[in-house]
């Protein structure tokens, strides 16, 4: 079992700006639990009007590498 140091990176895809939203890193864990929010400047009858993908990229934070990204999902 090989503990990681995960944190997560949004992106609302296609985008509305250039900001990066981005988690905390969650240290030498396997099981992260993150409470944080993050907002888009898109109100609630665009998003539906519009062809809009939330995508989550989820890396391992090393200090001696570059990130590693190990996993992914869409919404």
């Amino acid at each position: 079992e090989e503990l990681t140091n995960p944190y997560v990176k949004i992106y609302l895809r296609p985008p509305i700006d250039q900001k990066l939203r981005q988690t905390s890193v969650q240290p030498q864990t396997i099981n992260p639990i993150w409470d944080e929010y993050f907002k888009f400047a898109v109100t609630n009858g665009n998003v539906f009007k519009t062809n809009r993908t939330l995508h989550f990229y989820i890396y391992n934070y090393a200090h001696s590498s570059r990130p590693e990204c190990i996993g992914e999902a869409q919404f």
